[in-house]
């Protein structure tokens, strides 16, 4: 939900300062060209796989990042292309004509840092 917040950056501070020595973050966020079969590149957030790694590293110094770009879901008829469309704020009209079953690659990534000191 970080990518939702002007500034993610003061979450992330207020995570670092509540976890105890040697505590784990982790935060999971998409790229920008997620689902590419479906959907346009999305307008860069504030906390999207591109811009995540460096404000987590910000705060925590270290990390390391775990990327997924891969064929991950199906959707399989009509009904499921217009539902992950409208789930992702998308007009539902950017299914029409597509063939099915339709497997979108989804791109993202996890950050994990410690807290160090």
């Amino acid at each position: 939900m970080l990518y939702h917040l002007d500034e993610p950056r003061t979450v992330i501070n207020e995570a670092r300062r509540v976890l105890r020595q040697g505590g784990l973050f982790v935060a999971s966020t998409g790229r920008r060209d997620d689902s590419p079969e479906l959907l346009p590149v999305a307008a860069p957030t504030t906390f999207d796989a591109e811009e995540a790694p460096g404000l987590v590293a910000e705060v925590f110094g270290t990390v390391e990042v775990e990327s997924w770009d891969a064929p991950l879901v199906v959707l399989r008829d009509r009904d499921e292309v217009a539902r992950y469309l409208v789930q992702h704020l998308a007009d539902p009209s950017l299914g029409d004509g597509v063939s099915l079953p339709l497997t979108l690659t989804k791109r993202g990534s996890l950050v994990w840092a410690r807290k160090q000191n």
